[in-house]
């Protein structure tokens, strides 16, 4: 996985990590997803999953209203079963998602392909003030600075 974004209804990014790993702008990106789910819907009632262009594969869930996007390459084996991870560690927060959050779930899915036990207590125990103090330092992503 190379990536989570978290984009509500109106297509507003509200937390991110690997967006770097995409050409563009995070409004952008939100705003266009946001248009192609509301078409969609409107034309066949039905929502998009998965988009698709060049090596790159962008699964779609939802975690309450949110949209929960997971960045992926054409080969990974497990993507599917790491965006449904991901879409439930993020429906089971008990404090808003935010980069530092994501960063932190981007780096336990990379050590492991599955959320542990551990790591989901991990994620748990951690307090707000630390989330909003965490920011990637790297371009892949997954070391933090706190």
């Amino acid at each position: 996985m190379h990536g989570i974004f978290v984009i509500d209804e109106a297509g507003i990014v509200r937390a991110s990590v690997g967006f770097e790993n995409l050409r563009g702008e995070a409004a952008l990106f939100g705003g266009a997803l946001s248009a192609i789910q509301l078409f969609v819907k409107e034309i066949s009632g039905n929502e998009v999953r998965e988009l698709t262009f060049g090596e790159t594969r962008l699964l779609i869930g939802k975690a309450g209203t949110d949209y929960i996007v997971t960045l992926h390459s054409l080969s990974e084996e497990d993507a599917e079963s790491s965006n449904r991870a991901v879409q439930k560690l993020i429906q089971e927060r008990r404090t808003p998602v935010d980069d530092g959050s994501l960063s932190l779930i981007l780096s336990m899915m990379a050590v492991g392909r599955e959320v542990s036990e551990k790591g989901r207590l991990k994620l748990d125990e951690s307090d707000e003030s630390t989330w909003g103090k965490t920011r990637p330092s790297t371009k892949d992503g997954r070391k933090k600075v706190i």
